[in-house]
Formats: C-alpha cells, sequence, structure tokens
C-alpha cells in the first residue's frame, strides 16, 4: 500500500498524463516507438514509491524530458533541491566557471574536469542528460550542465575538480 504523500504523488502524474495526452500537440512528431501511456505508467508506480520529495521531482522531470520539448519544464518546489555557488557554461567539450559565489574562490573560466572523480561529460550524460528536453548537442550539453549546477539532492557531498586558467589543479 502507497503512503498519502505516495497517492498523491501517483496522483500527480496521472493529471500529467491526462493534460499532456488532451493538450500536447508534439506526439504527430515523436519517434515512432515513442509509448507516453507507458513512460507515465512507469512513473506513475515509481512516483507513488519515492521516499523523497526530490526523487519524485526527479521522476517528474525525466517525464518532461521524455516530450522533447523545451518549454516543457518541471520546476521543484522551494527547498526540494540545492544549487552550487556557482554557474558553468559548455563550450566545445568542456564545462566552465562563469561565475561564482563569494564564499567560493575559484578563478573564473576554470575548467571542471571531474565530478566525484568522473570524467565531467560522462557524469552529466550519466546523472543529467535523461532529465533534459532539448535536442540539440551542445544546448542539450548546456542544459544538463544548468540542472546539475541548480538542482542538485540536498545534502549531497561533491567533489569538484578544476582546472584553473593557470593551468593548477584543484578540488572543492
Amino acid at each position: 500500500p502507497l503512503s498519502p504523500e505516495g497517492l498523491q504523488r501517483a496522483y500527480t502524474v496521472a493529471q500529467i498524463h491526462h493534460t499532456v495526452s488532451e493538450q500536447y500537440g508534439g506526439f504527430g512528431r515523436s519517434d515512432e516507438d515513442f509509448d507516453w501511456d507507458a513512460l507515465c505508467r512507469e512513473a506513475f508506480f515509481e512516483a507513488g514509491q519515492a521516499e523523497h520529495e526530490y526523487d519524485f521531482f526527479r521522476t517528474l522531470l525525466r517525464l518532461s524530458a521524455a516530450l522533447e520539448d523545451g518549454h516543457a519544464m518541471i520546476l521543484p518546489p522551494d527547498g526540494v533541491t540545492a544549487a552550487l555557488p556557482l554557474r558553468l557554461k559548455w563550450l566545445e567539450g568542456g564545462c566552465y566557471v562563469t561565475a561564482v559565489a563569494s564564499t567560493f574562490d575559484l578563478p573564473l573560466l576554470s575548467e571542471l574536469v571531474y565530478i566525484n572523480g568522473e570524467d565531467t561529460a560522462d557524469y552529466l550524460e550519466r546523472e543529467w542528460l535523461l532529465y533534459t528536453s532539448i535536442c540539440t548537442p551542445d544546448a542539450r550539453e548546456q542544459h544538463a550542465v544548468d540542472l546539475f549546477t541548480h538542482y542538485g539532492r540536498p545534502g549531497d557531498t561533491l567533489s569538484l575538480t578544476f582546472c584553473t586558467p593557470n593551468g593548477d589543479t584543484t578540488v572543492r
């Protein structure tokens, strides 16, 4: 049996399924093997069993990404996600710092080369590309970077390895 929160989360997926099925015009552009009903059925059960609001948010984010429509986006309620104290830009296959909070001492244009010891591009592909609906390669990578920097799991500890513009390596 589902908890009251689980029932509400599953119901939310059912509402999204109904609304999109009735009003979304993009299904004719989707691959012929695209099965909105199956995706929603899977998300319905996953949402109902989500232990935390963050897991539920990621389920909805993945469901909206499946529509491959950059205008469809799920925004989390306040306090469900955590943002990094920096902004990153995907440029020519690398991820570079474009802004930092005053509490995060790091030179601009430092390259983020590893996340938790894994190559940045590999980490983003494994953890975030599934949640992005934008299809052009550079824009899709940038969207994954934006999701990574804005919508992390609160309390997660990340090891970020940067190469500064002068060639030094620093871990934060």
